[in-house]
């Protein structure tokens, strides 16, 4: 996925034909795939919503490769036990719960990413479930339970400056 690419076709197989849509290149994905995602910013209204057993991982990692929820949407769901996605900063997500992540299954992973500046109105404003590698939780909040996390394994993580009504 490049936002770049002045020619996207489908089924985006290399650099040339890349997806500039995020969500595109996840609908025509299979199960095992990996989508390899280059700098620039990736926002869908409603949200990006992965339903197979891929891999997502950006290119240069945090620093250059964003998923922004805009402040109106949460910024990606996880709706298969066995995806996962990587190096990412992923910000200011919007959502019931998991304003930054949504994860319908506690076995999908999120790893090297930055999750920040997202708000749940229930639940894990960052992250709601899912297992957690090596990421940063900052500045997330919740108006009820966990502003970082909810219901989420974390490991090697650090989470700070997040707020809920109950458990940070």
């Amino acid at each position: 996925v490049s936002a770049a690419n002045a020619t996207p076709t489908s089924p985006y197989t290399s650099w040339a034909t890349a997806a500039t849509d995020l969500q595109a290149a996840i609908n025509v994905a299979g199960a095992g795939d990996t989508l390899v995602v280059s700098n620039g910013v990736y926002s869908k209204v409603g949200g990006l919503y992965v339903d197979e057993a891929i891999h997502i991982e950006s290119l240069n990692g945090v620093s250059t490769t964003f998923l922004d929820g805009q402040g109106n949407f949460e910024c990606i769901s996880l709706a298969d036990p066995n995806c996962s996605i990587s190096g990412f900063t992923i910000q200011n997500g919007s959502n019931h719960r998991g304003g930054g992540v949504y994860s319908l299954y506690a076995n999908a992973v999120v790893s090297n990413c930055i999750i920040r500046n997202c708000y749940a109105s229930l639940g894990g404003g960052g992250v709601y479930q899912g297992i957690l590698y090596n990421c940063e939780i900052s500045g997330n909040e919740s108006a009820d339970l966990g502003g970082g996390t909810y219901d989420a394994e974390l490991n090697h993580c650090t989470v700070t400056g997040n707020e809920a009504q109950s458990g940070a």
